[in-house]
C-alpha cells in the first residue's frame, strides 16, 4: 500500500522531500525530525484485513480497557498532535479540526471494505484536499 501511495505522488516521494532535506541539512532539528518521521512512515506493518480492522477499531475506542491499545493510542495521538499543530500554524491545515478528527477520518477510509487499494488512496486524497472546489487562479 505504501508503494502505491508513493507512486501516486512520485515527485514528492522521490525528489521533493530529498530536496527539502538538502536545503535544511545544516539544521539538526529538521534532519532529526525528518529521520524520525521517515523511520515511522517507511516501516509500517501490513496486516490482513480482519486484523487490521480490529486494530483500528481498538485504537480509536474512547474507553478502552486494553493496556496495549490504550498505550498505542496514546503514542499515536502524542506523535500526531504536534504534526497537526505545526501544520495548522503554517496555515496548511484548517484550524477547526483536532487530531481525533483527522485520525478518525483516515481510519474510516482505511476501514472501507474493498480490495482496491488505489480507490482507498484516492478517497484519502479527496478527503485530505477537501470536496470544495478551489477558485481558479487567474494570474
Amino acid at each position: 500500500m505504501l508503494r502505491g501511495w508513493k507512486n501516486m505522488h512520485p515527485g514528492e516521494q522521490y525528489v521533493d522531500k530529498y530536496v527539502r532535506l538538502y536545503e535544511h541539512i545544516d539544521d539538526p532539528d529538521y534532519v532529526s525530525k525528518t529521520e524520525a518521521f521517515s523511520a515511522w512512515y517507511e516501516n509500517t506493518i501490513d496486516l490482513p484485513g480482519r486484523w487490521y480492522l480490529q486494530a483500528i477499531n481498538e485504537l480509536f475506542k474512547e474507553a478502552d480497557h486494553s493496556d496495549v491499545f490504550a498505550g498505542c493510542r496514546a503514542l499515536l495521538f502524542g506523535a500526531a498532535e504536534p504534526l497537526l499543530a505545526r501544520a495548522q500554524r503554517a496555515g496548511a491545515v484548517r484550524d477547526d479540526v483536532d487530531i481525533s478528527d483527522v485520525l478518525h477520518l483516515v481510519s474510516g477510509i482505511a476501514k472501507i471494505a474493498t480490495p482496491d487499494q488505489a480507490y482507498k488512496l484516492r478517497l484519502l486524497d479527496v478527503a485530505l484536499d477537501g470536496l470544495r472546489r478551489r477558485p481558479v487562479d487567474s494570474a
